[in-house]
Order: structure tokens, then sequence, then C-alpha cells
């Protein structure tokens, strides 16, 4: 590999990865576990959470993954599979239903 080709692939690893400043200065809207996943939602539940929330994701909706070595890196949807441990961030107000409905602004996957 010439140089400037290994430049650039490290160059967009880096621009793959993400800080965990970037995540939301907020607690996670839910804190749990995913139960099921859709091309559009993600329905993350807390084990002391009877129905957790359903989490629809559109462009806007930023897919991470936190490495086992911490860092973290922006995925896509397709890499998100049941059973998996994960946080999620409402966009903005949370249906109160059984289980909950609101738009997602982060998943990070853990």
């Amino acid at each position: 590999m010439s140089p400037r080709n290994a430049a650039a692939v490290v160059l967009a690893l880096a621009a793959a990865c993400v800080s965990a400043t970037d995540l939301p200065d907020r607690p996670p809207s839910e804190d749990g576990f995913v139960i099921s996943v859709s091309p559009t939602t993600v329905h993350i539940r807390a084990a002391s959470d009877q129905c957790g929330i359903i989490f629809s994701v559109d462009d806007d909706t930023r897919i991470l993954l936190k490495r086992e070595n911490g860092t973290i890196i922006e995925v896509t949807l397709a890499i998100v599979t049941a059973g998996r441990r994960a946080q999620g961030w409402a966009s903005g107000p949370i249906a109160e239903s059984c289980p909950a409905q609101a738009g997602a602004a982060v998943i990070l996957i853990l």
C-alpha cells in the first residue's frame, strides 16, 4: 500500500470513531437489552421495566457501538440484534404506552 493510500485509510478510520463526549449529555431514556429490531425500530427494555421503549429510527438517528477497548464507532442498524445490551436516547417526547414509543436520537450498543 502506498503512503498516500495508507494515510487515506487512517483518515477514514479516524472519521468513523466517535468520542464518548459525543453522546447526549443526559442519561439514556432506556438502558437495557434489545428485545426486537425492524428496519425502522429498535425495542429496548430494562430488566426492571415491563414494557421498555420502541425507538423509531430515521436518517438522523446515530447508531453507535462501544467496542471492548472502550472506543465508540458509528455503525448501521444492520448490526443491531435482539439480546444485545443497549441504551437509547429519545429525540423528543416519549409516548406513554406499553411499550412506550419515541423517536431515536442515539442508539448505543454495548
